[in-house]
């Protein structure tokens, strides 16, 4: 008597079996959903505390220059001619801790751009020049922290007594700016919308806003939704006011 072949079973799913099916998907959904907004956002806020930290010693730096010399750097250095040859940057470079290397190595004489200088200063850009969320290549020599120069703002804070809540340094996306080259954010150029990526602004790759360094020191999260006139005000009236007491003074 010859055996009937086996035939696969046909598993048959009841409407309940379905919707449980169902349910139970939807909530592995949720589930993975939510971890992997927790993963970008421990990412975010560990980027985020690196780049307030650059902005710390940027900050360091800045006020190590003014105690040796008596005031902030200018925007920019320039040669004999009046042609600018390097950023403020590059001048409080020696009161970073990785400076050796750079000031027996850069010449001062020469422009950023020149090739033996940008050997030397674009791999250097990648510790505590550039926000580790920034989108530039790395080894790009891109800087992320710039001043705010222009017009409106040639009376630059020189001293921190005089104007200790004047925004000085600030963050910006993207900018294609080497941190060696003598060019910030211009202050009649810019958007005052923080995270305008349609124009330059203070911005960041951080979610919600962009960090900025105030004249003492101070490392502050400004965020998006600050009104665009409220932040041409903190750009230009606290270095109105520190001129009006200096003239004053005089």
């Amino acid at each position: 008597m010859s055996q009937q072949p086996l035939r696969p079973k046909r598993f048959q799913f009841s409407m309940r079996q379905m919707l449980r099916f169902v349910g139970v998907l939807c909530v592995l959904c949720a589930l993975c959903a939510s971890l992997l907004s927790f993963i970008r956002w421990i990412t975010d806020e560990g980027m985020r505390n690196q780049c307030g930290n650059n902005l710390k010693l940027i900050g360091m730096a800045l006020r190590g220059y003014h105690e040796v010399y008596g005031c902030f750097p200018a925007p920019y250095s320039v040669d004999d001619s009046g042609r600018p040859l390097h950023s403020w940057r590059v001048a409080i470079e020696p009161f970073r801790a990785r400076s050796t290397i750079f000031q027996s190595s850069f010449d001062f004489t020469l422009s950023w751009s020149h090739p033996k200088n940008l050997k030397v200063s674009t791999p250097i850009a990648d510790y505590g020049f550039t926000c580790p969320a920034s989108r530039s290549p790395p080894g790009s020599g891109f800087t992320n922290y710039v001043m705010v120069v222009g017009q409106k703002r040639r009376a630059q804070v020189r001293n921190t007594e005089e104007n200790p809540d004047a925004i000085f340094v600030v963050e910006i996306a993207d900018s294609n700016i080497h941190w060696t080259e003598p060019r910030d954010l211009n202050f009649d150029e810019m958007s005052f919308r923080v995270n305008d990526y349609s124009e330059p602004s203070i911005s960041s790759r951080h979610r919600h806003g962009a960090m900025v360094i105030y004249a003492d020191g101070r490392v502050h999260f400004l965020d998006e939704s600050t009104n665009p006139d409220e932040l041409e005000y903190l750009l230009t009236e606290n270095l109105d006011d520190a001129s009006a007491r200096t003239n004053t003074a005089e």
